[in-house]
């Protein structure tokens, strides 16, 4: 087999020295660099925070020199390096749910794992689905009724942090968990800038929705709601045409009449609305709901946003909040229980049309890679 080349680099990329090796140990953790070392003949110049990294045909590694050591080598030929991997170190994103637990004091709903299946209009959760997913959405559905315990439950606020964190797959599935139990269930896009969920279910550009029957352009409000085809107990409520003023629309008294209103017809309704921390309209409309669901999408959320989701807690910004972890990894090991940092709110108008999904760590990370290609 062929054997390890191990590179040794200052932090300007001025290479230290190089040896080969045929064997290494190493593990994907940023919490220490126990198990991440490398035996090599003694390269004199190494020192604390110089670069390595090791490769062999496809595979490779890097890391930042933690400890330099000879064990039992009196001669001091061998040397041990430790090192904490760099990619785990470049990554700032949330790991898991003891890392939001260490954290925040807001309650934790429950985490829901990645989907990468069929879904039809967004809904993956099945009635009598064994699955993962279902069950996953069934014990939100459970955890729900300790968050009502001196209150109605009836309006449901889903919202996050930042956008790509899952709240309209958040929100069509828990309401089609709802349905399942033959309560009367109403969707609601209430995000009147982008759309998402209409666009999902293929009416973007309808007319009828909330802005319709707010701008006063439909006077029934049965004729703004839209039955569904997937389940007799589950209604959608399209955001209708963009309006100029989404803001100014939902402070309007228009919005509490009908809310007042849909809470007569309806045992659940959920309000799919905007990021929180992008543009006011989430805090707006939190005057309309007796639960706010707080969506965390594990490795996208930087883990050095989280005090200040801590802050609208404490401040009680949102009525009742508490949180739900998404796109949780099975089966890989994270900082959990194994189930820059410039924050660049400013999407304006056009709040997160441009935004791409990739990590921005992973960006940093290849970034890295390159700068040890061109400096060799």
């Amino acid at each position: 087999m062929r054997p390890y080349n191990v590179e040794i680099f200052t932090q300007d990329f001025e290479m230290v020295g190089n040896t080969n090796v045929n064997e290494i140990t190493y593990k994907e953790d940023y919490l220490s660099s126990d198990g991440n070392t490398v035996t090599v003949l003694a390269l004199p110049g190494v020192k604390k925070q110089d670069y390595i990294r090791i490769s062999r045909g496809d595979e490779e590694y890097a890391g930042i020199v933690t400890e330099i050591g000879y064990g039992t080598d009196k001669s001091k030929k061998l040397q041990t390096i430790s090192y904490k991997p760099l990619m785990e170190l470049l990554n700032t994103t949330v790991r898991g749910r003891k890392e939001l637990e260490d954290t925040l004091s807001i309650p934790f709903l429950g985490d829901i794992p990645t989907y990468h299946g069929k879904s039809e209009h967004g809904i993956a959760v099945r009635a009598t689905g064994r699955d993962v997913l279902s069950e996953s959405f069934r014990i939100l559905r459970t955890n729900m009724s300790f968050m009502s315990i001196d209150n109605e439950l009836k309006v449901i606020l889903v919202t996050s942090s930042t956008p790509h964190s899952g709240k309209t797959f958040v929100s069509t599935n828990l309401a089609m968990t709802l349905a399942h139990t033959g309560k009367k269930v109403l969707l609601m896009d209430f995000d009147l800038r982008r759309r998402t969920l209409s666009k999902q279910m293929g009416h973007r550009h309808d007319k009828r929705g909330i802005t319709g029957y707010l701008s006063g352009a439909i006077a029934n409000l049965d004729d703004a709601i839209s039955k569904t085809s997937v389940d007799e107990n589950f209604d959608m409520m399209y955001a209708g045409i963009q309006p100029p003023n989404p803001a100014e629309m939902l402070m309007s008294h228009r919005v509490d009449a009908m809310m007042n209103e849909l809470r007569a017809k309806y045992d659940y309704i959920i309000l799919d609305s905007v990021p929180a921390m992008a543009i006011a309209d989430a805090m707006i409309i939190d005057r309309l709901a007796d639960l706010t669901i707080y969506v965390v999408r594990q490795g996208y959320l930087d883990r050095r946003q989280l005090p200040d989701i801590e802050d609208l807690y404490r401040h009680k910004k949102f009525h009742n909040m508490c949180i739900v972890l998404n796109g949780v990894v099975q089966g890989k090991r994270t900082y959990g229980y194994g189930y820059g940092y410039g924050y660049g709110y400013g999407y304006g108008y056009g709040y997160y049309c441009d935004d791409d999904s990739q990590p921005k760590w992973k960006k940093r990370w290849k970034k890295f890679k390159r700068l040890f290609k061109n400096r060799k």
